[in-house]
């Protein structure tokens, strides 16, 4: 459009003026760095109490860390990649058996790798109904299954397996959007390539956005089959969800335990499961000894019910008896189900769900035998790991399968340290405003590059 300058003439079209402005390069690599990090970022299935402020909250944290340091994010990815591989894995030794879905006449021959990033992601959970999670004596209606937890419906025939194309189209990314957004970072790095072969020189800003972006392009390598911003679970549903969750919630670490944090930590709870052997004379739970028939502190370390863990503590009577399984006696001071009705009611729920799956029973493995001259007298250890937590948090933790080795994890780090430092140490002659902030960048390069290797 024609306008008229300070003088009067009329003037056309006025291209740029040559060289690179510092609006240019700021603008192109805040651009690239953003929209890649933002596409990269596939976080899991919020929590059932998480707002629409919440959620972009957490995606603004975990912006903020992708930017400021994409080697957690990395980390995060590579974690979830590995626990659906072996997932993946485990479900195609499972088709070899001919396992059936509870509601289709078909096997998990359909399962794929999204399956498993969406198992991963926390996408299968029990919603108990209002009457069940009182009879249980749980906090909340809704816990989502664990890679393992989901791996162990299969094995019981109880997983309700939607299609690869269902699960797709409840997601918001696709394909398409990645392929666009990874069109433009190689764009951006070729440009790059480009002026430093031509002896160019970049600025310090560009190697700062490479680095990230090379991430950034793992990231989305490790997460491409991913579902993006699925915002609720499958809800499984049948009779047996409440005795199948009941022994999943013992199993684990979480029974009558919420959690609201994004970085979830249960490493001072015991599975309530802990305490129980199966009795394969008799085919029931029993306690490891006759004392906790009266849960005590020692014996259930859930720190939202430490101070009421002792029933006579609790009660102001040191004699008073546990309830029976089944109570529904009330404390007289609280006027709410004591620990041990509670408890009892869970476990005889499980006990009804290991009766009547063959896959539960097999769980139990033989560590007494014969004790005491009583013939027969075989007491199984039950196999405890996380089956159910409150919600599949994005930072990894114990609630994936096939953990890796310490050394494994370091390793990841250790490449990523060295691949951003190396790329940092590519300015090593570039222009800075000063020697102070010369000595600075090499420094703090060299010391990440070296954190890799040493």
């Amino acid at each position: 459009m024609s306008q008229p300058n300070n003088n009067g003439t009329i003037v056309g079209w006025v291209t740029d003026p040559k060289g690179r402005g510092t609006s240019e390069i700021f603008s192109s690599c805040a651009a690239t760095l953003t929209i890649c990090v933002w596409t990269a970022l596939h976080l899991n299935i919020p929590g059932h109490t998480d707002s629409t402020k919440k959620g972009w909250a957490r995606r603004a944290l975990w912006m903020t860390i992708g930017i400021v340091s994409s080697e957690l994010v990395l980390l995060s990815a590579w974690r979830q990649y590995s626990a659906v591989h072996v997932l993946t894995k485990d479900m195609k030794t499972l088709k070899k058996q001919g396992r059936k879905s509870p509601d289709k006449d078909e096997t998990i021959a359909d399962w794929s790798i999204t399956h498993s990033f969406y198992a991963v992601m926390g996408g299968f959970a029990f919603q108990l109904t209002e009457g069940q999670r009182k009879s249980l004596g749980l906090i909340q209606s809704r816990y989502t299954l664990t890679p393992s937890g989901v791996l162990l419906l299969a094995k019981c025939g109880l997983l309700r397996c939607s299609t690869r194309a269902e699960l797709k189209d409840r997601s918001k990314s696709d394909a398409l959007a990645k392929t666009l957004v990874l069109m433009q970072t190689i764009w951006f790095l070729i440009q790059c390539l480009v002026r430093t072969t031509q002896s160019l020189p970049l600025s310090l800003l560009e190697f700062h956005t490479i680095a990230h972006v090379v991430c950034a392009c793992v990231i989305f390598g490790l997460w491409w089959h991913k579902l993006g911003d699925i915002q609720y679970p499958t809800f499984l549903s049948g009779e047996w969800v409440p005795g199948m969750c009941a022994y999943m919630l013992m199993s684990s670490r979480v029974a009558g335990k919420s959690s609201s944090s994004a970085f979830q930590d249960h490493q001072d709870s015991q599975p309530e499961l802990v305490n129980f052997r199966w009795n394969c004379s008799s085919q029931r739970l029993e306690p490891t000894d006759p004392s906790l028939q009266r849960p005590t502190e020692t014996r259930y370390m859930f720190s939202w019910v430490r101070k009421s863990l002792d029933l006579r503590a609790l009660s102001g009577r040191p004699d008073k008896k546990p309830h029976q399984p089944g109570s529904t006696k009330y404390d007289d001071d609280t006027q709410a189900p004591c620990l041990g009705d509670r408890v009892n009611a869970r476990l005889a729920a499980a006990q009804a769900a290991i009766e009547e799956h063959e896959a539960l029973a097999r769980r139990f493995y033989l560590t007494e035998k014969a004790r005491g001259g009583a013939e027969g007298f075989n007491l199984r250890t039950p196999r405890l790991e996380q089956l159910l937590v409150p919600f599949m948090s994005d930072w990894p933790d114990d609630s994936l399968v096939g953990r890796p080795q310490g050394q494994i994890i370091g390793m990841i780090m250790w490449f990523a340290s060295i691949i951003n430092g190396g790329i940092h140490l590519c300015a090593w002659k570039s222009h800075f405003p000063s020697k102070t902030e010369r000595l600075l960048w090499q420094a703090a390069s060299g010391y990440i590059t070296a954190s890799g290797l040493l």
